[in-house]
C-alpha cells in the first residue's frame, strides 16, 4: 500500500494551504486542538514539511491572523465602497 502524497506546490502556495488547513481544523476541533501533526496528517505531509515552512508553531497562527486581517479588510473595503453609511457597511459584511 503506498502513502498518499501531497502534490508539489510552490513554497507560497504550500504556506497558504497550511494556513487554510489550520483554519479548517480550528473550525472543526477548536484552535487549542490544532497541532502541527494534525495539520500535517490532514495535508498528507510530515511534520517536518510543516516546520520547513513555519519553523515555530506560533508562526502558523501569525500567518492565520494575517490571512484573516486581509480577508476582513477586503470585505470591509468592498462594503464601504458600496455605501457611505457605517451601519449599512456592517450589515453588508455580516451578510
Amino acid at each position: 500500500m503506498s502513502a498518499v502524497r501531497a502534490p508539489r506546490l510552490s513554497a507560497h502556495a504550500r504556506k497558504a494551504l497550511i494556513v487554510e488547513t489550520a483554519l479548517l481544523l480550528s473550525d472543526e476541533f477548536g484552535p487549542e486542538q490544532v497541532t502541527t501533526e494534525r495539520i500535517a496528517t490532514a495535508m498528507g505531509l510530515t511534520q517536518a514539511a510543516i516546520f520547513r515552512h513555519f519553523p515555530k508553531k506560533h508562526l502558523i497562527w501569525t500567518a492565520v491572523a494575517e490571512h484573516l486581517e486581509k480577508s476582513m479588510t477586503s470585505v470591509w473595503d468592498k462594503a464601504e465602497a458600496e455605501t457611505n453609511l457605517p451601519v449599512a457597511a456592517v450589515r453588508s459584511i455580516a451578510m
